[in-house]
């Protein structure tokens, strides 16, 4: 066999085992990983949208009249260790070019959707103005403006009063949606007048306010809201990084949230084991309670104070001006009601004593405008002799 022929054998036969190799070693290393898998269908999918769809799901600003001839793609640019697509689309009519910028991210173990895709920097060419900014900051993301608090200096600094760690602060995990200060029907006109749940606009000012508060907390006191707003200036375009005085700000219920919650509370008391074991409260200057941790439950609170062995003889004694039959207090500058639950119980020498728990909502005016004080399941506690 001729040599030049011999050598031009053995390097095809060494290069197709290194082809081999390589393909044998890729196809092992990402067998069997589905995350791996999912993120390639996402990315074919993506890429293979059609410039119509993206534009017509998310609503580029002065683009409502573009047609298919108008627009063209850009590069696709995919991150795949963000999982994140983006995308210019430039649209050309006549003279006139603008670009805009669109994203999708890819979530875990989820199938491409079309209403994932987003603009996040909306077409370049178009004249600021207080209209168009309050359009493009009403379409923000409550997890997007969730980020943009996180890089804050004051990020840290947040801590509300109430609960465990991981209900006094934001947690990894937790997710953002726009407060509604814990309303039922989230009907500012049969509750009060809060934020209903989105960004609202100030027309003297030219500002725009949102509060976000923890997804799925459906008003309760660990939602935890955050206030932010961003101000228009003249001819200035939306940026969503000028969102700014992130200030933190106290759970606002209406009364109807914070009798529902005292009512469900009640039934519960009925089984005391199990009331006491869930609820927590102050009793004097033993205020550990707010801390929510097992060892300052209302169980561990009476054995604390002197009253242990009360678990299997405790009653519910009577539930007298609780729940949406709260008691009012006052009358000026803010309203009040006392929502009361009583028990009776044996002590170690038999003597039958009381245990009063009561909760306090108070409005911070009379109209509502601000709603009311959220219900903490920290109650307050007096003990004394049954009378």
């Amino acid at each position: 066999m001729n040599k030049k022929f011999k050598i031009l054998l053995l390097s095809t036969v060494v290069s197709s085992s290194v082809v081999f190799s390589t393909a044998s070693c890729s196809h092992k290393n990402n067998s069997g990983n589905d995350t791996f898998k999912l993120w390639n269908a996402f990315k074919k999918n993506a890429e293979s949208e059609t410039i119509r769809n993206i534009v017509k799901q998310t609503h580029p600003i002065g683009w409502e009249d573009a047609s298919d001839l108008e627009l063209r793609f850009g590069p696709f640019k995919a991150d795949d260790a963000k999982h994140i697509i983006s995308v210019d689309i430039m649209r050309n009519s006549g003279s006139n070019e603008t670009t805009a910028t669109f994203k999708i991210s890819f979530i875990k173990a989820q199938k491409y959707n079309i209403d994932q895709w987003k603009c996040t920097s909306q077409p370049s060419g178009n004249t600021g103005s207080w209209i168009l900014f309050k359009e493009e900051a009403f379409r923000l993301d409550p997890n997007d403006l969730l980020n943009i608090v996180k890089k804050s200096s004051n990020w840290n600094k947040f801590a509300w009063k109430y609960g465990t760690t991981s209900q006094t602060k934001w947690v990894a995990g937790d997710e953002a949606e726009f407060d509604t200060f814990g309303s039922l029907t989230n009907d500012d006109a049969s509750n009060y007048r809060g934020m209903a749940g989105k960004p609202t606009a100030n027309e003297s000012n030219f500002t725009i306010t949102a509060i976000i508060s923890k997804k799925g907390h459906e008003g309760l006191y660990d939602a935890d809201p955050i206030k932010a707003s961003i101000e228009y200036k003249f001819g200035e375009k939306y940026n969503i990084n000028n969102w700014n005085s992130f200030t933190q700000k106290d759970q606002l219920q209406s009364l109807e949230k914070s009798n529902s919650i005292i009512d469900k509370q009640v039934e519960v008391a009925k089984n005391f084991s199990e009331f006491e074991k869930t609820n927590f409260a102050t009793l004097g200057d033993d205020k550990s309670a707010i801390d929510h941790s097992d060892k300052n439950s209302i169980d561990k609170l009476l054995d604390r104070h002197g009253y242990p062995g009360h678990r299997d003889i405790i009653f519910l004694d009577k539930y007298s001006e609780a729940g949406s039959k709260g008691k009012e207090m006052i009358k000026y500058d803010a309203k009040m009601w006392e929502s009361k639950v009583v028990f009776s119980f044996h002590n170690k020498q038999s003597t039958l004593m009381t245990l009063y728990l009561y909760f306090d909502f108070m409005y911070q005016n009379n109209d509502k405008a601000h709603g009311g004080t959220a219900f903490s399941f920290t109650w307050r506690a007096t003990i004394g002799p049954k009378i």
